[in-house]
């Protein structure tokens, strides 16, 4: 922790050394999970859902996750995690 130089009200916060691991354990986990949701999304809807996932990401202040590697597993997203699908009626 340390005082912002700019605003003595504010503290600024740094990570760990485990506090960095956790976090790029949770970024890989919501990465996997982004890209399966991709997956199962029918190829010709998918180029639509990327740009409203855009959209959100910065309405969120987020960088937007790159387009090329939006479907592959493994890649890095930035957004956050949507909610589990409801199961299928049916």
């Amino acid at each position: 922790r340390t005082r912002d130089p700019a605003d003595g009200r504010m503290v600024l916060l740094r990570l760990t050394g485990p506090g960095r691991r956790v976090a790029a354990e949770v970024a890989a986990a919501r990465s996997a999970h982004f890209a399966s949701l991709v997956a199962r999304i029918p190829e010709a809807e998918r180029e639509a859902v990327i740009r409203a996932f855009r959209v959100v990401a910065r309405a969120l202040g987020e960088p937007a996750p790159d387009h090329e590697a939006s479907d592959q597993p493994g890649r890095r997203h930035s957004l956050p995690s949507p909610p589990h699908p409801s199961p299928r009626q049916p």
